[in-house]
Formats: structure tokens, C-alpha cells, sequence
């Protein structure tokens, strides 16, 4: 007679992979849910910090999500992603991202004072009694998980940062839409090319919240389909945080436009 063993099979994940999860050694006291990042060992087992986006160390690396609470100096279990219920999402919108914070909290908007900026979660139900996922794995493909500082220059004249474009739609009369920073940049040109009616007069700068960018362009006598480009870019100022946004200022008639703003990313 065979004896067949059973199996007890592995339930499908729910809020967390259980199956994914790992044991850690924790080097602070922790709360549930909260984000650590790996930054030693300790025996065979790795080590983990809380994760904070206002230092480069503990901002960059592997992140993972606290399961439960600990204290430092004691094993814990953490997972690389986790649904959560019962958070005011209320003010967001399905899909609106979410990311890393300081101490290992998450925040809902990239953090002014950020080494780096790292998406690391995604709303999923805008609530007062809402849902949000958790998700460091590398396969979330976060569009703010990547930095300029995984890029590295091919040889000493290369510019080993991400270049990033921005453009304005500036409508006739004047106004468009203001453009939110998820991480900083370094601003090295801006050009615009005009729609609409020729102009009479009318100049357009771009503001960063602490001032303009760069001398007003003019779009006195300019036509439909002409470029005006920035001649002169100011030494100190070009630079904006995560966080902030950069506004059209327009003065006169006709300085309908798509202004282009190419920056390097810093973070």
C-alpha cells in the first residue's frame, strides 16, 4: 500500500506575500508598516534601519515594510509589499503615488527636504476609510523610483545625470497650468515656441515660487511657429527643489506659446 504525504498548499496572497517575507535583525524600534531599509548584518541575518528620504544612506538601497512592530535589537518580519486599509485617503486620487518620508513614514507628496525622492506606494481607493499598496519590490517600476543618481557617466566629459523637459501650453490669454516637482532639478535652458496670433507686445517668464528664472522673453512682433530662446541664464536661482512647481508669469496680448524647460534631475 502507498502512502501518499499530503501538502498544505500556499494560500494566494491577500494584503502581503507571506511567502516573500524575510527575517530580519532590527536596529530600531519599529511600528508596523513602517519602511526599513537594509544597511548591515547581523549573523546570518540582514539588518535593517529605518528608512528616512532626507539621508542619502537611508534613502537609497533596499527598502522593505515593517509586518509588525519591534523593538531594536530583536528579529522581525518584513515584506516587500503590503495593502493597507483605513487610511484618510480622501484628499488623493486612485493611483496618485506615494512616498518615502522621513523616520520610515510614508507621505503623500515628495518631501521638500529630501536627499532623494523615492515613490514607494500607490493610492488605491480615495477614502476617509481608504486603501493604499505599499510596493518597494524592483518590479513596481515606480515612475519617481528612478534617480540621477543611478546614473553613472560614461567618462569624465559625459553629464552623468537624467535630463528631464518640461513644457507649458500658454494659452491666449496668458495663463497655463502650473508644473509640481517630484524631485529637483537644475534648469539649463528654456526656449519658446509661439501659437496663435503674431504678438504686439507681451513678455513670459518662469517662476520657480522664490523668483523668476531668467530675463522675461519677448514676444514683441513674434509670429506663429517662431522661437524664442533664453539668452542669458542666471548663475544662482536655476535650481527648485522636490516638492515645489514651477508658474508662467505673461504680460500683454497674444503670448499664446508652449514654452520647452530643460533641467538635469538632481535626486
Amino acid at each position: 500500500m502507498q502512502v501518499i504525504g499530503s501538502r498544505r498548499k500556499t494560500p494566494p496572497a491577500i494584503d502581503h506575500p507571506y511567502t516573500a517575507a524575510a527575517k530580519v535583525w532590527s536596529l530600531a524600534d519599529l511600528s508596523q508598516n513602517q519602511l526599513v531599509i537594509t544597511t548591515s548584518v547581523h549573523g546570518h541575518y540582514p539588518a535593517v534601519s529605518l528608512a528616512d528620504s532626507t539621508d542619502t544612506k537611508l534613502s537609497q538601497g533596499r527598502l522593505m515594510i515593517a509586518k509588525h512592530g519591534c523593538s531594536a535589537g530583536q528579529h522581525c518580519v518584513v515584506l516587500p509589499w503590503r495593502k493597507i486599509t483605513g487610511i484618510d485617503t480622501s484628499k488623493r486620487l486612485a493611483g496618485d503615488p506615494i512616498f518615502l518620508g522621513a523616520g520610515g513614514d510614508f507621505v503623500f507628496s515628495p518631501p521638500k527636504n529630501a536627499a532623494f525622492v523615492r515613490q514607494v506606494g500607490t493610492v488605491l481607493l480615495p477614502a476617509v476609510d481608504g486603501a493604499i499598496i505599499l510596493d518597494v519590490t524592483s518590479e513596481s517600476n515606480h515612475k519617481n523610483s528612478m534617480s540621477a543618481a543611478h546614473v553613472q557617466p560614461a567618462q569624465s566629459q559625459t553629464v552623468g545625470t537624467l535630463p528631464v523637459m518640461y513644457r507649458f501650453d500658454v494659452d491666449a490669454s496668458g495663463k497655463a497650468k502650473k508644473v509640481s516637482l517630484n524631485f529637483p532639478i537644475h534648469i539649463i535652458d528654456v526656449w519658446a515656441v509661439k501659437t496663435g496670433d503674431t504678438s504686439k507686445t507681451g513678455t513670459i517668464t518662469v517662476a520657480n515660487g522664490k523668483g523668476d528664472l531668467f530675463s522675461p522673453l519677448s514676444f514683441t512682433g513674434v509670429d506663429s511657429g517662431d522661437i524664442v530662446r533664453v539668452t542669458k541664464l542666471p548663475t544662482d536661482g536655476r535650481r527648485s527643489i522636490a516638492g515645489g512647481h514651477l508658474s508662467v508669469i505673461t504680460s500683454g496680448k497674444n503670448t499664446a506659446c508652449q514654452i520647452y524647460i530643460l533641467a538635469e534631475r538632481e535626486g
